[in-house]
């Protein structure tokens, strides 16, 4: 027990009979003033009933008359001071709730039922660790289930341990544990353990088949719409469906009429086996699949199937109805006639690698390919020309052309590189109907273009002239004897120690004209300018024009101009001097001698060319000794032979040869 202490700290105020004490200031702050206290002012003492605040107590009506700011003394009465009897108030309280209807008594995890003991009727068990439940009823405890959330576990695990409320999958299904037990390794749908909490529908009935299997496409096939629609893979690779149904005839036909829809698209490149000969310029038209993934614009290389190495290449349109590929050709390799094409997709042709712009890349390419002989075309006759897309000729001389839209003849008389004009693609030049004949002598850069010594031809034009520089001049001259009849003409042919040349300069002395003749004498390139039938205006200076021998092979020199007067003769001795550089068989970008070289590789024991130039024996360039032939009857000698080898024909034209 705690002794009664007594507090005596402060006055307060009580009216006469009133209830309500109130102290000056906060006089009983941290004083233990309960209910059940006395209070005592004087000789007087009354029961404190309550405390309402720090300065304000409650009791009975006081009877002791008014007090005024007096002192008080607090005697700690209360019973609840006395030690335990608070402790015992709590326990009372407890066992009140204890005997509530409806009170849980929860069961040992190690217990399988509660003990009997305990409880009263209308109370409830609960085993948390497993969720089950029972009442006690009767004074016996009665199961009523397992009370347990769903858990899920995931798929279906044999090792794991399951209880009651954990759920899985299992087979397409879900399963929920409800076996008061706890365990393991019974898997789904064990009904001893497991209850099926949702399952999946059952599989239904097999839906129509679109669409068939993809075969090759053959003639003569009956194809139907379906289900399931026939599917074909097609020529050009490409993967079809039926929409039309029909007996196959021509794929390109049934596909122009709208029986077949192109569901996939193949990548595959196309062939064709039309017929052409491997040139860098010009339009090429090719047959080859319908339907390919071509687009206009594209960029094909057309290689031999063959022979890989021959091919040629531009940017094509594309008719993926009639199978039809447009090339504009601007590169190609190799040469000769093919009709088994592949097509490939290739990039843009860029420029080689060098430090030239495109502009000055074309510049110098017209400058190295003038003194290129493989560059050189000589048209003549009756001829009609149009310079090609994508190219430009270079016009060294040319002789009663007409260009289209003129109404004059065209007449270019020098022979000069330094003097050629270019002529841009599309432009026709033609004979202008009035002469016998015409010519044209032209460089065409496109011919040697792709050659790998024109990667950097501002540096190879460099490099030619140089070389000319260690190359000694060579002279060649025909002369007309004075007092020769008017109109006499005298020509002489380029030795056969060369295929191709340069002209360096010509002069002539006291002749009309001194001209160089091509093979076949319809054409002839001319050295000077006429100013009248008899006098001519000369110039002395370079030339630098690149030319092969077998191109123009004669040298010639006249009397007179028979075409302006026809009764002048020759007083004086008429000469006619051409200067000009031997070239080496490295100079020109093809290789000369490339057909004869190719037959003596194989050493044959006889083979003739035919390129004597006088004379009646043909020689055996063969390995066996003594067996040249004998020309027999007119043969015309010296005439215009296969111009990559440089030498000369014959014509076999009359009975007695």
């Amino acid at each position: 027990m705690t002794a009664l202490a007594s507090y005596s700290t402060g006055t307060v105020t009580v009216a006469a009979g009133g209830t309500t004490v109130s102290g000056s200031g906060t006089i009983w702050s941290g004083v233990n003033v309960r209910p059940g206290d006395v209070l005592q002012i004087g000789n007087y003492q009354t029961l404190i009933t309550d405390v309402t605040d720090a300065t304000h107590l409650v009791i009975p009506a006081w009877g002791g008359g008014a007090q005024t700011n007096v002192a008080y003394t607090i005697w700690q009465w209360f019973p609840q001071r006395v030690a335990g009897a608070q402790a015992m108030a709590d326990v009372s309280t407890l066992v009140a709730a204890m005997n509530t209807t409806g009170f849980f008594w929860f069961v040992d995890i190690s217990l399988s039922a509660p003990d009997p003991s305990l409880g009263s009727d209308g109370q409830y068990a609960l085993q948390p660790t497993s969720g089950k439940m029972w009442f006690k009823s009767a004074g016996t405890w009665n199961f009523l289930g397992i009370y347990r959330g769903f858990n899920a576990r995931g798929a279906y695990d044999n090792a794991a341990t399951y209880a009651v409320g954990d759920f899985v999958s299992s087979g397409g299904s879900s399963y929920v544990w409800v076996n008061t037990t706890v365990g393991s390794g019974h898997a789904p749908p064990n009904a001893a353990y497991w209850q099926l909490l949702a399952s999946k529908g059952d599989k239904g009935d097999t839906g129509p088949v679109p669409w068939s299997g993809a075969a090759a496409w053959a003639t003569a096939t009956n194809y139907v719409v379906g289900p399931p629609a026939s599917v074909v893979v097609g020529p050009n690779k490409n993967i079809y469906q039926c929409v039309v149904a029909h007996t196959a005839g021509s794929f390109s036909a049934d596909l122009a009429a709208g029986k077949w829809l192109l569901i996939g698209q193949s990548a595959t490149e196309g062939t064709s086996p039309t017929s052409l000969a491997v040139s860098g310029t010009g339009t090429k038209t090719f047959s080859t699949q319908v339907g390919l993934s071509y687009q206009n614009g594209v960029r094909l290389r057309a290689s031999s199937n063959a022979a890989p190495t021959n091919w040629m290449e531009g940017v094509c349109t594309y008719d993926p109805i009639n199978g039809v590929i447009s090339m504009t050709a601007d590169n190609s390799g190799g040469a000769g006639t093919f009709a088994d094409w592949n097509f490939n997709r290739v990039g843009e042709r860029g420029q080689p690698g060098n430090a030239l712009s495109a502009d000055e890349y074309k510049y110098w390419l017209g400058m190295a390919a003038m003194l290129d002989p493989a560059a050189y075309v000589l048209y003549t006759g009756k001829f009609s020309l149009t310079v090609p897309a994508g190219e430009t000729l270079y016009v060294l001389n040319a002789w009663s052309c007409v260009i289209a839209g003129g109404s004059s003849s065209w007449f270019h008389r020098d022979l000069a590189s330094s003097e050629a004009f270019e002529i841009s693609a599309g432009t026709t030049i033609a004979w202008d109907g009035i002469s016998f004949t015409a010519f044209l002598y032209v460089c065409r850069p496109a011919l040697v273009m792709n050659d790998p010594k024109y990667v950097d031809p501002k540096a190879l034009y460099f490099q030619r002239l140089n070389s000319l520089r260690s190359i000694a001049l060579s002279q060649l001259s025909v002369t007309v004897a004075s007092g020769s009849a008017p109109g006499t003409l005298n020509r002489v042919n380029f030795p056969f120690d060369f295929n191709d040349g340069i002209f360096a300069q010509v002069s002539v002395m006291d002749a009309p004209w001194a001209i160089l003749a091509d093979a076949l004498f319809w054409g002839v390139s001319n050295t000077a300018n006429e100013i009248s039938d008899v006098h001519q205006y000369r110039t002395t200076k370079k030339l630098l024009t690149a030319f092969p021998r077998a191109m123009m092979p004669y040298f010639e020199v006249q009397s007179a101009n028979v075409s302006g007067n026809a009764t002048d003769v020759s007083t004086f001795v008429s000469r006619g001097t051409m200067a000009y550089y031997k070239l080496p068989g490295t100079w020109r970008a093809t290789p000369s001698l490339a057909y004869r070289a190719a037959v003596l590789a194989d050493a044959p024991s006889r083979y003739y060319d035919f390129g004597e130039v006088a004379g009646a024996v043909a020689t055996n360039l063969g390995t066996t000794a003594s067996a040249d032939a004998a020309y027999v009857g007119s043969v015309l000698l010296a005439l215009n032979g296969a111009t990559g080898d440089g030498t000369f024909a014959v014509s076999l034209n009359s009975a007695d040869e």
